[in-house]
């Protein structure tokens, strides 16, 4: 399954990577999320892709967990991901005021590593989120894991934090980008 998860990301990479500039570089984001996530969604912007997964036992319309991979080609302007995160943080407060709780675990140039937590109202879930946004030069990647819970237990929260701490971008500059 670990191997299909990423021949999947790296397909739909290489499709978005097509559009990129003819002196970009093919990269891929490695991560692992485990063998026990099912692949139930595509979707394909135009300007980027996403590719979303619930552990296996879940229903997609009743799931207690979700991971999503999100990934584009860099255009110019791009904002960097301090300021992703912080264009998110507002607009999520706006739509959802003095319901949501956030929390910067980490950061750099390139990389904000964040989690944020979703209180129950009537119109929302509980939720817990840790979520990673990764710029490089030439594209662009978001790793968001979701929970449904109160409280993410001690050991998840370090486990996914791990996971998302741990990522890497592979960049070939020897491949040719597919058309």
């Amino acid at each position: 399954m670990k191997k299909l998860i990423l021949r999947v990301a790296i397909v739909c990479l290489l499709s978005s990577v097509g559009a990129a500039a003819a002196d970009s570089h093919i990269e891929v984001l490695k991560f692992n999320i485990g063998d026990d996530w099912k692949t139930v969604g595509h979707s394909d912007t135009g300007s980027g892709h996403s590719i979303r997964y619930i552990r296996d036992g879940d229903d997609i319309n009743h799931w207690k967990e979700t991971f999503t991979y999100l990934f584009g080609v860099r255009r110019r302007g791009l904002r960097p991901p301090e300021k992703e995160f912080s264009t998110l943080e507002a607009d999520t407060e706006k739509q959802w005021p003095g319901l949501t709780d956030w929390n910067v675990i980490a950061k750099d140039e390139d990389s904000i590593l964040y989690e944020w937590h979703m209180k129950w109202s009537a119109r929302t879930h509980e939720e817990c989120n840790i979520s990673r946004i990764i710029h490089t030069k030439y594209n662009w990647f978001t790793l968001l894991y979701v929970a449904r819970v109160h409280e993410l237990a001690p050991d998840t929260r370090a486990q996914w934090i791990k996971i998302l701490s741990d990522a890497t971008v592979s960049t070939d500059s020897s491949a040719t980008p597919a058309h």
